[in-house]
């Protein structure tokens, strides 16, 4: 057994004296620096070289604000802090406006998009439909009751099941009872996805979560052929009518077809529902920890009426064609050049020298340039009606010891529940 250790560590001590010796050199002269990667493992293993949100501080100290980390063979290049994010999606849209291949969603998908084309119609859609106006607020207004309403007979749904119910209305024109058997179907599978998308291609988990990736896929081309029935070009209902309308008047141009309406409702409905649901928790817990700052929401959220509106409210780096590049927000909104005690939690972080709002540039949670959220203003009106019909109906308090939630550590924020961690 000594041995068998003994051979082991040698053979990792031998391995990455090869990496240092060979490999390097070639990876730095085309990417960015940064920590000396190990042989086939890259920089996997090491403690401070990843997660790179923790450990970015002391790298771009060393290398920069741009630097490389390598994940086994692959290379992924880093942007941190608000000047150089801001340069690379902003000054460099162009040139930074791709995305890295998801393997969930590239297996469902099976490359359907004309993605230009359907991001600029979903956009153009969603706005005439009613993102960032009053009938939208209404929506998400309705839904914030039915939740507040829900809550208060102590029957709980999920704040993903409020979320995702917005974008069902948008999408098919209806919401669904928090114990529909489908809308718990299309929630599950959901969760799968958000768990598993960065899983190869060839795992057999990823093959059972595309299998029920197909299951929404099915029932979305059962909605459309039902709206195809009823259709009205004059008096659209929802996203689905406006995609039929759009494919009639184009449908001697074969640049769109039905199945790209079936994944672009397909992907909305991904989008729609993880990021703005675990803002929304976040923000709770956030508030269930700090007493004293829920205490002066309180106060003037009680006071307003109902809520069914809202306010509208050069690092140039070598770096090979195709190689992922990561923005990474956390060294943007914890940017010490454009944030005071960007470490404290502190709303007054958005406030001017009288109490009202100002908006930060450096501010991007749905990021910026031509990789900007369509569903920014969408995701923002949902965020405010939503907490603010919670804060008026609820105080939120911790069952667990304050001491025990590293704010800053997202693995621990992500094990912390909701509803067996927060008391109503």
């Amino acid at each position: 057994a000594k041995l068998s250790m003994f051979g082991f560590v040698t053979t990792i001590f031998l391995l990455q004296k090869l990496s240092s010796l060979t490999a390097c050199p070639e990876w730095d002269s085309r990417f960015p620096p940064g920590p000396t990667p190990w042989f086939f493992l890259g920089n996997l293993l090491q403690k401070d070289a990843l997660p790179v949100y923790k450990t970015y501080p002391k790298l771009a100290k060393k290398y920069g604000p741009v630097f490389t980390i390598w994940l086994g063979p692959k290379p992924l290049v880093v942007v941190c802090g608000y000047e150089a994010v801001k340069d690379a999606l902003i000054t460099h849209s162009e040139e930074f406006g791709g995305r890295s291949p998801v393997p969930i969603l590239d297996e469902v998908t099976k490359g359907y998009g004309k993605w230009k084309v359907l991001r600029r119609f979903t956009l153009t859609t969603l706005r005439n439909f009613g993102m960032g106006k009053k009938s939208m607020a209404e929506r998400m207004s309705e839904e914030a009751c039915c939740l507040v309403e829900k809550i208060s007979s102590f029957e709980v749904p999920t704040i993903a099941a409020a979320v995702s119910n917005v974008m069902c209305a948008v999408v098919f024109g209806k919401r669904f009872s928090y114990d529909d058997k489908i809308f718990i179907e299309i929630l599950e599978i959901l969760k799968i996805i958000f768990y598993i998308n960065l899983i190869s291609r060839h795992c057999t988990l990823l093959i059972l979560a595309v299998t029920d990736c197909t299951k929404i896929c099915d029932y979305v081309r059962t909605r459309v052929e039902s709206h195809k029935k009823t259709l009205d070009p004059d008096n659209p209902r929802d996203f689905i009518d406006c995609f039929l309308i759009k494919l009639e008047k184009e449908r001697n141009s074969n640049v769109i077809c039905m199945e790209d309406l079936v994944m672009t409702v397909f992907e909305l409905l991904i989008a729609g529902t993880d990021s703005t649901a675990n803002a929304i928790a976040y923000g709770i817990i956030l508030l269930a920890r700090f007493p004293e700052v829920q205490g002066i929401w309180h106060q003037p959220l009680c006071a307003m009426p109902a809520t069914n509106t809202v306010p509208l409210p050069s690092h140039a780096m070598p770096c090979r064609l195709g190689t992922t590049v990561l923005p990474l927000w956390a060294s943007v909104h914890f940017d010490p050049l454009c944030w005071d005690n960007p470490r404290t939690f502190d709303p007054a972080h958005f406030l001017d020298k009288n109490g009202e709002f100002q908006k930060k540039d450096a501010y991007l949670p749905f990021s910026a340039g031509k990789r900007v959220c369509p569903g920014e203003s969408l995701a923002n009106m949902e965020i405010f009606i939503s907490f603010t019909n919670l804060l008026q109906n609820f105080t939120f308090e911790l069952t667990m010891d304050p001491k025990e939630i590293d704010l800053e550590n997202f693995e621990t924020m992500s094990n912390i529940r909701i509803y067996s961690n927060i008391k109503i």
